[in-house]
């Protein structure tokens, strides 16, 4: 059975990783810290170390750094949990080498994929001895070889000998022995051509799981790198909007302020896409029929791609309900698009594909990243140019493309690799220089049917100022509090400021009105906003709650918390934005 070693500091974190691990059959070893884990790990052998970064004395970095430089330590395999509060965090990790890294919170189908590929590839380069099999039918007889790959040919010997000495006797003619020699030459070439396809397999599917692995760690970093980069515009989109209030009357100021505002929101959409490709982007997953979205974006097709690509489609019959996001699967298809259009400079055909599709067992050895299971396909196929493997290798990495500077980001692919893999689904690509190139697109089958509940809209009709209420600004960022409390003001709010979660709870405690409050969920100190939420609402049950975030990741964490408030308001965002979830935050809290 394969054993993990997990080093976390909270009991509570500790157990829930325990009890996920071991139901996937995994005994898991529990250490509430470093230097109680690097003793388990030098008095017991463990396949795995799954260890915190933050942890009271020794840190997730140092365990690391110690278990590599152990001796035997070398190959066991260590993954790090932290919270990415800086993109620093996974460079640090790098540096100790660590073998990958799951952010929290996460899922639990999340922590088990990254778990079983990390193990596959240490199984694959731990000891470089590959085990074949071989059946050998001689004098009408068979005879089964199992060994490994450095010892095959002494067995081979060893059993020539036994097969002479058993069928042919000692008094065995040279004749005879020549052909038995001949005929088991025969079997040794053919043994070993089945060595070397099985070698190049093996080496195959290690290069795709390096690869899976390096797509992660990238996509972790843009992650970070785009909140950071949100919060930022936060700053600057606030204080325009709120500078464009002090302008009315100076048209030539006001068109500064909105060419600023125009080149931050584009910038904005820039953060959207990186937080696609690093599965952070906010979804709303629901049931969809893939043929009849294809037949509705088809006519947006044609008018986008000319009339030099012939768009035809084929349609699956019976076609399963997936369950994603509908905006991002038809955002996916009009990037295929576009991209298979740039591909055919001359014009060509461009086939658009569903089918209902079980991926294997065998297909996810071939296919790391994928996971087993029924999925419904989206395909894009265009006749253009093709592309070389050195290229397919590369085209899901953000910002690579082949196209001349000034005409391409290289983000189209890079979302739909992202929106694929936080939909549970995946992609495939296939390319054939000088043919043409297949996109599919798997995204998951529908467990049930599911009908989301719009949020009532408030309406456009009541004014979206304040009046006088009181809102509390829960924000670790100086500046993007500092900026939040001015735009509140302007609509006529009044505002308290908190820095943390225990500043927070301090004015819910006390004597102050308060009417909404308006929380980060990613903060500092271990406590999350929708954990203050929960508390802030124990103690006051009629309080207006609504999220904010740079990493829109989180409200898919808890849709409980979402559903008892207003819901997220993802950064940067406007002042009419603002007001108009400040006001859905108040009604709701008049209905409760």
């Amino acid at each position: 059975m394969t054993r993990v070693l997990i080093v976390e500091d909270s009991p509570t974190q500790a157990a829930q990783l325990q009890f996920i691990l071991e139901a996937e059959n995994i005994e898991a070893d529990i250490a509430g810290d470093a230097e109680s884990g690097m003793a388990k790990f030098e008095s017991r052998q463990y396949d795995m170390v799954i260890s915190d970064i933050m942890m009271p004395g020794m840190s997730g970095y140092d365990l690391c750094h110690r278990i590599k430089h152990h001796e035997g330590g070398r190959d066991t395999p260590v993954i790090l949990l932290s919270t990415l509060s800086d993109p620093m965090d996974i460079i640090r990790g790098l540096e100790c080498e660590a073998d990958n890294f799951i952010t929290k919170p996460y899922e639990a189908d999340q922590l088990v994929a990254r778990v079983r590929t990390v193990l596959a590839n240490r199984a694959m380069r731990s000891s470089g001895k590959l085990t074949f099999g071989v059946e050998i039918v001689f004098l009408g007889k068979k005879f089964l070889i199992n060994s490994e790959k450095e010892q095959i040919l002494d067995l081979l010997i060893a059993t020539f000998e036994d097969i002479v000495r058993t069928n042919l006797g000692l008094q065995a003619s040279k004749a005879q022995l020549a052909a038995a020699k001949l005929e088991l030459e025969t079997y040794a070439h053919e043994l070993e051509r089945r060595v070397q396809e099985r070698t190049a397999e093996l080496v195959a599917q290690q290069e795709q799981l390096h690869q899976a692995q390096k797509m992660e760690a990238v996509g972790q970093l843009t992650g970070g790198l785009a909140h950071d980069f949100n919060n930022l515009l936060m700053i600057i989109i606030a204080n325009l909007d709120l500078l464009e209030t002090m302008l009315k009357g100076q048209p030539a100021a006001q068109k500064l302020v909105n060419a600023a505002v125009g080149a931050s929101l584009r910038g904005a959409e820039l953060t959207k896409q990186l937080l696609a490709f690093s599965r952070r982007q906010q979804l709303q997953p629901q049931p969809v029929d893939l043929n009849q979205l294809v037949s509705a974006t088809a006519e947006l097709l044609r008018r986008t791609l000319g009339e030099a690509i012939a768009i035809r489609t084929a349609f699956g019959r019976q076609i399963w309900t997936a369950d994603a996001d509908p905006s991002q699967v038809e955002s996916a298809l009009v990037n295929l698009s576009i991209n298979a259009r740039d591909a055919m400079p001359g014009g060509g055909a461009l086939t658009i594909e569903t089918a209902n599709v079980t991926l294997d067992d065998a297909y996810v050895a071939d296919n790391p990243d994928a996971t087993a299971g029924d999925y419904v396909m989206l395909a894009v196929t265009d006749t253009g140019t093709g592309m070389p493997p050195d290229v397919v290798r590369r085209v899901f990495e953000p910002f690579f493309t082949t196209k001349p500077i000034g005409q391409g980001t290289g983000l189209g692919l890079s979302m739909v690799y992202g929106f694929a893999k936080q939909s549970g689904g995946h992609v495939k690509i296939y390319s054939e220089p000088g043919h043409g190139t297949t996109v599919r697109l798997y995204l998951p089958k529908a467990r049930e049917q599911r009908v989301a509940e719009p949020i009532e809209d408030p309406g456009d009709g009541g004014s979206m100022q304040g009046n006088d209420e009181v809102v509390l600004v829960v924000e670790d960022n100086e500046d993007v509090r500092s900026v939040t409390a001015r735009q509140l003001g302007i609509l006529g709010y009044r505002v308290i400021e908190a820095e943390t979660a225990a500043e927070a709870m301090r004015v819910i405690d006390g004597d102050a009105r308060v009417d909404v409050m308006f929380t980060d969920v990613v903060m500092p100190g271990g406590v999350s906003g929708f954990d203050l939420a929960e508390q802030a609402r124990a103690r006051r049950p009629d309080l207006g709650v609504l999220f904010t975030s740079g990493f829109t990741e989180v409200s898919l964490r808890n849709n409980a918390a979402l559903e008892q408030s207003a819901g997220l308001l993802s950064k940067p965002y406007r002042l009419e934005a603002l007001a108009r979830k400040i006001r859905e935050a108040l009604t709701l809290r008049a209905r409760s």
